[in-house]
């Protein structure tokens, strides 16, 4: 029986931590811009409800016995979103992220597990969000860019960013913009 020698030098553990840091666009047209793109978030979410609710009326109308549709997946999610995006009539979704708008199909993922989770009572079904009571948003889900005190918001461009005093020295995942 051979033995494999340990290493003495350990990682160090991964810690994760939330930073607040104001986003200056600089200008109105890009602060519009980011508007427009939290909208487009906004719209996929909504879409891939409304797809979900229809599949459950189709499959509740149809009487089959069994599971019902299930829980969406980001998978499933993210077709849904590919197939709007080609569809005619949904071409303006093509002028904003793929990467930044499809994440909204992932919330949505998470929002059903959560709701189908029975360890998890208290999250309810996933709601529509509307336009004027919702705090427009969206993320940054990867290749996320932070240089010299900016942020790079894919097919916008750099975007300055207020000052970051504390772990300057870590690197981003995913950067959420409100």
């Amino acid at each position: 029986m051979t033995s494999t020698p340990k290493s003495t030098t350990q990682e160090p553990p991964t810690v994760t931590r939330t930073l607040r840091v104001r986003l200056y666009p600089g200008t109105a047209a890009n602060g519009q811009y980011l508007e427009q793109l939290a909208g487009a978030c906004r719209f996929a979410w909504n879409h891939a409800l409304a797809g979900h609710e229809t599949d459950y009326q189709m499959w509740k109308a149809s009487g089959k016995l069994g599971d019902g549709p299930g829980s969406p997946t980001f998978f499933t999610l993210g077709q849904r979103f590919t197939q709007l995006r080609n569809a005619p009539g949904h071409a303006w979704l093509q002028d904003y992220s793929y990467e930044i708008v499809r994440y909204a199909c992932k919330y949505m993922g998470d929002a059903y597990a959560a709701f189908f989770d029975p360890d998890r009572p208290d999250h309810g079904r996933p709601q529509y969000k509307a336009k004027h009571y919702t705090q427009p948003a969206f993320t940054i889900p990867s290749r996320v860019r932070i240089e010299d005190g900016r942020l790079y918001i894919p097919k916008r461009g750099w975007m300055r960013l207020g000052p970051i005093h504390r772990y300057a020295d870590g690197q981003p995942l995913t950067v959420r913009v409100r």
